[in-house]
């Protein structure tokens, strides 16, 4: 596809963030930009026609459910989901697939998601001084 070049302005924040948020996830300042532009477009097709996007910050309090506590969670969920039309179901269906994943996190994960977490309040506290 053909490229074309374009010229505009950011705040230092927001270049302070790129640089932040592009070194991290190893990508080049150009194709994160382009990442992050994809990914908007994506998200005005899924409003415009009606959908949502779902968005769980910060899962770390479900760490702190017991073993029963996250089993009972996840078949109470299971079975609502039963009960769902299937276009229903297929939100329930994500978050469900989202709730196993964070219950069988290994500690080692745990503590790394948590760790990003506190990484980019204090890089976001930063940017306010």
């Amino acid at each position: 596809m053909a490229k074309k070049n374009i010229t505009f302005s950011l705040d230092e924040k927001t270049i302070e963030k790129l640089n932040y948020y592009s070194t991290i996830t190893g990508k080049t300042k150009v194709s994160f930009l382009e990442d992050a532009l994809e990914n908007e477009f994506n998200s005005v097709k899924i409003k415009r026609s009606g959908g949502f996007i779902l968005k769980i910050l910060n899962p770390n309090r479900l760490n702190s459910m017991t073993e029963t506590e996250k089993q009972y969670s996840l078949n109470y969920l299971i079975q609502i989901n039963k009960k769902f039309p299937k276009s229903l179901g297929l939100i329930l269906n994500s978050i469900i697939s989202f709730l196993e994943d964070r219950f069988s996190d290994s500690e080692a994960r745990k503590k790394e998601l948590e760790d990003n977490f506190y990484q980019d309040l204090i890089f976001d506290s930063n940017l306010d001084k």
